[in-house]
């Protein structure tokens, strides 16, 4: 990926074998539900969003260098982050304020029913801590 120019694409091909579960190939052993790229990169997709998404630091540096990822057949494709693009990634979210909005409806709505089942402190929590948000 260093050696990767901006802008430059990466392809990963023959990716069938994430869907095996345990297996061996070429007399490796491998278990796929427990090491799987597709669901590793699949957490990639907040960060190259995270203008909408929010999320500040990356799972693993080569996401914050990501300008995109496409899926295709037996395949993945990235593509580097390029400087003729850096106007996009630093400017602030035309609609963050609405960020806000969403998180506080969120918020009350887990309270609220965390009142009615008769638990004020859940209640509490739920409009004071980030972990209800989940």
């Amino acid at each position: 990926w260093k050696c990767l120019k901006p802008g430059g694409i990466f392809s990963i091909e023959d990716i069938e074998t994430n869907y095996w579960g345990k297996s061996v190939i070429y007399g490796y052993a491998f278990d796929s539900n427990r090491y799987n790229l597709l669901a590793y990169l699949s957490s990639a997709v907040d960060h190259i969003n995270s203008e909408f998404s929010g999320l500040a630091s990356p799972k693993h540096p080569v996401f914050a260098e990501l300008e995109s990822m496409t899926f295709g057949h037996n395949c993945i494709v990235l593509e580097k982050k390029s400087p003729r693009y850096e106007q996009f990634y630093t400017r602030p979210y035309r609609y963050g304020y609405l960020q806000n909005c969403r998180t506080l409806s969120k918020r009350a709505y887990h309270a609220y029913n965390r009142l009615i089942q008769g638990h004020p402190r859940a209640a509490w929590r739920a409009l004071t801590k980030q972990s209800y948000l989940k």
